[in-house]
């Protein structure tokens, strides 16, 4: 099995004034099925955290985001990530984790 790869990361990019309402860190993570040639073929909140404002933006680009193409036994095969948004008021991180082949 070869493993997806992320290709290009989307970052959120919050309102200067949403930005400034946090206090700490902001989690959102978003759980994605990538198909076999990389695409994201679905995004669903996994954990949407306090904010529906925040939530949305993550989930929107996760939508954009493009991984590599995997294999399984020579074939191409899909693979599930789940991708953890942390938003602060002087930046956003985003941390992939595969979960899946």
């Amino acid at each position: 099995m070869t493993h997806q790869e992320t290709i290009h990361q989307v970052l959120p990019e919050p309102s200067p004034s949403a930005r400034a309402s946090i206090r700490g860190t902001l989690r959102v993570n978003v759980r994605v099925h990538v198909d076999p040639a990389g695409k994201v073929a679905e995004a669903e909140l996994d954990s949407p955290g306090p904010s529906k404002y925040f939530a949305d933006l993550a989930l929107r680009s996760a939508r954009d985001w493009t991984f590599g193409p995997a294999q399984a036994g020579g074939a191409p095969a899909a693979g599930d990530w789940l991708l953890r948004f942390e938003f602060r008021n002087d930046d956003t991180r985003a941390i992939p984790v595969k979960t899946s082949p």
